[in-house]
């Protein structure tokens, strides 16, 4: 998992995900490796959601030194799946 290997470098760290229960049980396994992390609810598509993750982690940690987007798209087409799955 890409945040438990920033954590094992030494990084302190805000995740975001629109899944709530999948970000906070990532998480709470980062924390229980040892590592800091908080969980915000956000959509990366939303500017405004954006704005709000940085300024949280701002506020929390007193900056941000790097910015990871690994969201993927999901594009539903009329039989329901995203294309190549």
């Amino acid at each position: 998992m890409l945040a438990e290997a920033f954590s094992a470098e030494g990084a302190t760290l805000v995740g975001c995900d629109t899944d709530a229960d999948g970000g906070r049980a990532t998480a709470a396994i980062v924390r229980a490796a040892g590592g800091e992390m908080i969980f915000v609810e956000a959509d990366v598509a939303d500017d405004t959601a954006v704005r709000d993750l940085v300024a949280t982690a701002v506020q929390t940690y007193g900056g941000l030194d790097c910015a990871v987007n690994n969201s993927k798209l999901r594009i539903k087409t009329r039989h329901g799946r995203s294309p190549g799955t």
